[in-house]
């Protein structure tokens, strides 16, 4: 199994969920702050979606770490890394929630706008 999920695409994932909150929340100048900066400001504002954004955050961060751990795997031996069963399954549930939770934020999202 090649891997090729990155930090940056992380990131990414987490500014378009994050910047979208902030816009309709219309934070000034979200366009030019960080996610944290723009997090920060969702968490002060108390907003209503923060739990599932949360939700969403973990279950990704969970499904990137399992990726992350095999890729580091790959990297120290040289070679392509083969999941078992064990973690097949483990990576279909983590896939599962992450998307069940990206689900969740979109609906918490478009009762927010």
């Amino acid at each position: 199994m090649k891997i090729f999920i990155s930090e940056t695409d992380r990131h990414n994932a987490f500014r378009a969920a994050i910047w979208n909150i902030a816009k309709v929340h219309k934070i000034d100048n979200s366009d030019y702050k960080t996610n944290k900066e723009l997090y920060d400001e969702i968490v002060e504002m108390k907003s209503p979606i923060l739990p599932a954004l949360n939700d969403y955050l973990n279950a990704y961060n969970k499904w990137f770490g399992f990726y992350q751990s095999k890729k580091k795997t790959e990297q120290e031996s040289g070679n392509e890394y083969h999941l078992n069963d064990k973690e097949r399954n483990e990576l279909a549930a983590l896939m599962t929630a992450r998307q069940t939770n990206l689900e969740n934020l979109q609906k918490q999202f478009d009762q927010l706008k």
